[in-house]
């Protein structure tokens, strides 16, 4: 890979955002990039490398970003950050992922805030430093003149992001909108009843508000049965499961072959 190839992918997954390209991703907590590599490989759009609930540190967050780079295929590595503070933004992008993905975004405000975090002056207040997103600064100049733009993501998963949805898509600067099923459920009084009137009527809110400001949105889907139910809701794009689900998984389904065979 060229040091020119790298930035194809920082700008390919917010242009298959604008196009509503139908993308697949997988959800990954254990911060290794084996594990990384591994699940990149399988053909997936996006990786998305979680540092709000897992033990994920920065350190660990660049060596994932190189790791899905480098595995066969075309997925490009997305960081979720542990809040919404710039620098996280700012930390995230410098590692050269492709996409930013912003927890807990309430209201339009803080929607801005985000989308300002992750862009160059004039656009946006992200702080300028030769980094390996740039090739260690060779390619700065390029890049914040021309403002080579990653994907931002954010969060719809509390009652007052439903009912702040139409604005925070139409901030200028949001690429997508992802819902946090539990979160948002538990935001609502029925944490996990993904059939509860007040959840469904809140997904249908969402999903309404995004595709009429013209924004994507998308969702995780936890286990194989949950992939049909989750894109019933409408959503564009989906994170098709989690490393540690996959694992736990295919080691039931072993285990189960093992007893079988031995009655």
């Amino acid at each position: 890979m060229t040091a020119a190839d790298r930035f194809d992918p920082m700008t390919r997954l917010r242009e298959a955002f604008q196009a509503h390209e139908p993308l697949v991703g997988s959800w990954l907590t254990i911060p290794h990039p084996t594990a990384a590599e591994a699940i990149a490989r399988r053909g997936f759009d996006f990786v998305v490398i979680d540092r709000e609930h897992a033990e994920t540190t920065i350190r660990d967050a660049g060596d994932c970003v190189r790791a899905v780079e480098v595995a066969d295929g075309d997925a490009v590595p997305i960081v979720r950050v542990p809040d919404a503070h710039p620098a996280e933004f700012k930390r995230a992008l410098d590692l050269g992922a492709a996409g930013v993905l912003a927890p807990l975004v309430d209201d339009a405000d803080e929607a801005r805030m985000v989308a300002e975090a992750c862009r160059y002056p004039s656009r946006g207040v992200r702080g300028i430093a030769g980094s390996r997103a740039s090739d260690f600064g060779d390619r700065l100049d390029e890049q914040v003149r021309d403002g080579t733009d990653v994907a931002v993501i954010v969060q719809i998963e509390s009652e007052s992001a439903v009912e702040n949805v139409r604005e925070i898509a139409d901030v200028e600067g949001i690429d997508a909108l992802f819902v946090g099923p539990a979160d948002l459920s538990a935001s609502l009084g029925c944490f996990g009843e993904w059939e509860h009137d007040r959840f469904r009527e809140a997904i249908d809110r969402i999903v309404t508000g995004a595709h009429a400001a013209d924004v994507p949105v998308g969702t995780l889907a936890i286990g194989v049965d949950d992939v049909p139910e989750k894109l019933d809701w409408g959503v564009d794009f989906l994170a098709a499961g989690t490393d540690t689900g996959y694992l736990a998984a295919d080691a039931d389904r072993h285990l189960r072959a093992y007893e079988t065979s031995r009655d």
